[in-house]
């Protein structure tokens, strides 16, 4: 259970440094899931699994501090997951395979709820937005420049 000190004060995980066996074993009871929320700064995750159903993942052993094994989810991301045990909760660590794979078609996937720690909405509702904000704001540019140019070619009374 060690953690870092720089770790601790800026509330993350230290890196990890746990002695894992490698390659990490594949676990026989693997399945595939979208994060839907996170608590605990990550490490605690809900999770939509890929045949309907809510789970919760931890991936902690500790609930109250922080360990060189924790393992952190990120909300709207789907993953494979490994866990070491056989029912919900299940229980996961960075030792195990769990890995973020690609993402299903959009018309399989639930909707991704905010984080229910922080408030904060997905990466890829982030995206869209700045992206709109971007589209936005460089059309405001070009028609303010188009605007200024047919200005400056009127003739003068």
């Amino acid at each position: 259970m060690a953690v870092t000190v720089a770790g601790w004060l800026l509330g993350t995980a230290a890196p990890a440094s746990a002695s894992c066996v490698t390659p990490p074993p594949v676990s026989p009871r693997v399945f595939t899931g979208t994060v839907l929320s996170t608590e605990h700064d990550g490490r605690i995750a809900r999770v939509r699994t890929d045949d309907h159903r809510d789970v919760t993942v931890n991936g902690t052993p500790s609930e109250g501090g922080f360990t060189s094994v924790d393992r952190t989810y990120r909300a709207g991301t789907r993953y494979e997951f490994h866990p070491v045990n056989a029912i919900d909760p299940y229980q996961d660590n960075i030792c195990t395979a769990t890995r973020a794979v690609a993402p299903l078609a959009p018309a399989s996937m639930g909707t991704v709820a905010t984080s229910e720690a922080t408030g904060s909405s997905t990466h890829s509702e982030l995206a869209w937005v700045a992206g709109g904000l971007l589209a936005l704001g460089a059309a405001g540019v070009l028609l303010f420049v188009v605007r200024s140019r047919r200005r400056g070619r009127r003739p003068s009374p």
